[in-house]
């Protein structure tokens, strides 16, 4: 998968998750249209952008969202 496709998949599984949190596998299971690499690598590419975080049952969410896991004594996601 090209640089574009990587983009244009974090770009949409970043919409998703801001709008609820998802588990990998309904990532996978709801952008089926793109192979595994280039969802590992749109997750990879939101993580280095610090825009990826995690609910505390371990779903995948907008960091600072209302449904980020806050960070053990810090208060914040």
């Amino acid at each position: 998968a090209g640089p574009n496709k990587v983009v244009e998949a974090a770009g949409k599984i970043f919409t998703a998750i801001e709008a609820a949190p998802l588990y990998y596998q309904d990532i996978a299971d709801r952008f089926s249209a793109y192979d595994f690499q280039t969802i590992a690598r749109a997750l990879g590419m939101l993580h280095e952008q610090q825009k990826l975080w995690q609910t505390a049952e371990g779903r995948m969410c907008a960091r600072g969202s209302k449904f980020a896991a806050k960070l053990p004594g810090s208060g914040t996601a």
